[in-house]
């Protein structure tokens, strides 16, 4: 699908309020601020999610707060993002923790953190690359350019455009996500093709952009006009 400036721009905007507010919400968890059983109804629904941030809307950290007209989408998008990203327990209970040995004189217990980590499976990675076919194959559409599901899968397959293609899918899921689908542990797994480097770490202090996704989009454009035989 072909994206305009705008709603990049817009997408890319909630995404990185709910990554913030996600920020907030773990702290908030910690201090008993919001109970954990509430937290978690909340985060499954998008209905009950905007219900309590329109409630709690101006009691929010500015950064972690969206605009009073995106909430809707917000609060769909934030289900979608615990959802795929995260495990949002609400008993963790504690573990052992240690800097030095494991003797009760360097040795402490550490409350469980209430959100961890998602795990991907075999099956999000399949619905992932099946997400970035699709991308590529509208886009194709949008452009009015005949492209097969072989050439389709030749640039998907490209390790030069992984990280644009993983990209500007994870931006046009977004769009999908603020209407409330849901594509589950797959987003995580897009987000890591361009949110991570080669050696499978998470790039330091990573932060999505409009301009990146703009040009990640602009970039699968140019590469399926030239092996449509298209005029740049």
């Amino acid at each position: 699908m072909w994206m305009d400036r705008e709603s990049v721009e817009r997408a890319v905007r909630i995404q990185r309020t709910g990554y913030r507010f996600l920020k907030w919400l773990e702290s908030a968890l910690e201090r008993g601020f919001v109970e954990p059983e509430a937290a978690a109804g909340y985060a499954a629904e998008g209905a009950a999610a905007r219900e309590w941030i329109e409630r709690h809307w101006a009691n929010l950290p500015p950064e972690a707060r969206p605009e009073r007209d995106e909430v809707e989408d917000f609060a769909n998008y934030f289900t979608t993002y615990v959802d795929g990203s995260f495990t949002l327990d609400a008993d963790p209970g504690e573990v052992l923790f240690s800097d030095h040995c494991n003797c009760p004189f360097c040795s402490w217990m550490v409350r469980r953190k209430h959100l961890r980590p998602a795990r991907t499976l075999s099956g999000d990675k399949k619905r992932a690359r099946t997400m970035q076919g699709n991308y590529v194959a509208q886009l194709a559409l949008d452009l009015g350019l005949e492209c097969d599901a072989s050439l389709v899968e030749a640039l998907c397959g490209r390790s030069d455009l992984r990280a644009a293609i993983g990209l500007a899918t994870y931006a046009a899921d977004l769009q999908r996500r603020m209407r409330g689908f849901n594509e589950g542990a797959a987003a995580l797994v897009l987000w890591r093709t361009f949110a991570w480097d080669e050696h499978g770490s998470p790039k330091r202090n990573f932060e999505l952009t409009a301009d990146e996704a703009w040009a990640a989009q602009d970039a699968i454009a140019r590469e399926l006009k030239a092996s449509c035989g298209a005029t740049p």
